[in-house]
């Protein structure tokens, strides 16, 4: 499952003093799953058949796969419904779903990079140029050099690369398989400064207080479902997300895994753009 926290506050009553919904800021409480689902018609489910087809006839790399080279009109208005979610809707949105148990599960990763670019174009997320990042438990220790997203463990409410030089306006994942239980998905800023031996200043420790109390507030964070198939876009900007520490399937071919693509408009497709 993944939790989100809606990190802007921007649509405010003023005359209470709290977030309205619209526009970016939300409760809890007023949010449901039509508000983030995107249901994929029996159209787009038959584009993405023929899509699979023209690149079984058609073989190309997969990071050299576009949009463009396929007519999917109704895919395309669907990721339009998806971005405009992310921009000016609850700040993240689930495609529902790929057709993952009817095609081989690289050909549904060649889909979902394709249709990626309709959120932004498709960037690398490590530095030796990684484009698809697994993200799934390695069973190595979380620590310095070894990414969360490599193991089990928990990940506090974040937003991806923040520490980047250009960070990707979205986030995509899409489900292999979720984990067995947990893998909720709902700041490492203090640790770098102890890293360092600095003393933070006062303006960054009060801001760092309110993100925690933002972060640690129901009101304002929710849980969603990520489901076998289903692909989840987040605002990258605006939204914090978090996972739980979970427990893998018995079965190792059905751990927990994730297929991520980082989204970015500005700069190059480089990491660090």
């Amino acid at each position: 499952m993944d939790g989100v926290v809606d990190l802007t506050n921007e649509a405010v009553d003023p005359t209470k003093g709290i977030p309205t919904v619209g526009d970016r800021g939300w409760l809890a409480r007023d949010v449901k799953a039509e508000d983030w689902t995107v249901t994929l018609s029996a159209d787009a489910l038959a584009e993405i058949e023929r899509m699979v087809s023209s690149m079984r006839d058609n073989p190309l790399p997969t990071i050299l796969r576009r949009p463009d080279q396929f007519d999917i009109p109704h895919l395309q208005k669907a990721y339009e419904k998806a971005r405009a979610i992310c921009d000016s809707g609850v700040g993240f949105a689930v495609i529902d779903r790929l057709p993952v148990d009817d095609f081989p599960i690289t050909e549904m990763v060649d889909v979902y990079w394709t249709l990626g670019h309709f959120m932004g174009p498709n960037v690398a997320q490590k530095w030796d140029g990684t484009m698809i990042y697994d993200v799934t438990d390695t069973g190595k220790k979380y620590g310095y050099g070894v990414r969360g997203s490599a193991t089990n463990v928990e990940l506090v409410f974040h937003t991806d690369n923040a520490f980047g030089v250009r960070v990707p306006d979205y986030v995509g994942l899409m489900c292999k398989y979720p984990a067995k239980h947990g893998g909720l998905s709902s700041s490492l800023v203090r640790k770098g400064y102890d890293v360092c031996g600095v003393q933070m200043d006062t303006a960054l420790e009060d801001a760092l207080v309110a993100i925690d109390d933002v972060t640690s507030s129901a009101d304002l964070w929710i849980e969603a479902p990520l489901e076998r198939g289903q692909v989840q876009y987040l605002n990258n900007h605006e939204l914090g997300h978090y996972r739980s520490e979970f427990e893998d399937s018995d079965d190792p071919a059905t751990k927990r895994h994730l297929f991520r693509l980082w989204h970015r408009h500005e700069g190059s497709i480089t990491y660090d753009g």
